[in-house]
């Protein structure tokens, strides 16, 4: 019996040490688009993280809201056509972007990168929704010649938790 058993502690013991990369799914955000650009100086140290939001499907707009957060800290909320900015500390992170729904969207789109200082990294999360109630949803690194572009012609997200 002990035998048996083992394989199992071992399966426990390694799925621990995953980072919570994603917020508590129970946090709601109003997202609002502003007019506010992204500061284009970085505080003494720091990175800027830097999320555009996209929606393929049924439903475009505000109506969709994708969440991001960072090491396991929602950062905030965005909708197609918007992008959250950030400053962050230097080193090791973990992204997480899904989508803010009444159903409980178990897909996530999940990202690690390594921030240097004085550096601005940019994302993009795309929510890809069907004639289902599933969606999906991925999150890519853009170059910094795309990023620019985007910021320049995206509005800026302001959200508040519910």
């Amino acid at each position: 019996m002990l035998v048996f058993s083992l394989p199992i502690v071992a399966q426990t013991t390694g799925t621990s040490s995953i980072p919570a990369t994603c917020g508590p799914n129970d946090v709601e955000f109003v997202v609002h688009k502003t007019t506010t650009l992204a500061p284009s100086q970085i505080s003494g140290g720091k990175s800027r993280l830097i999320i555009f939001s996209e929606a393929y499907g049924k439903y475009l707009g505000c109506p969709v809201v994708t969440r991001v957060a960072l090491d396991g800290s929602w950062l905030g909320a965005s909708c197609l056509g918007t992008y959250i900015s950030a400053e962050i500390s230097p080193g090791q992170h973990h992204l997480c972007a899904n989508i803010q729904a009444k159903t409980d969207y178990k897909n996530k789109a999940l990202f690690s990168f390594l921030a240097e200082p004085g550096k601005t990294y940019y994302f993009r999360a795309t929510t890809i929704l069907g004639m289902d109630p599933n969606a999906a949803i991925h999150l890519d690194a853009l170059n910094s010649d795309e990023g620019g572009m985007l910021s320049t012609n995206w509005q800026q997200a302001e959200s508040k938790r519910k």
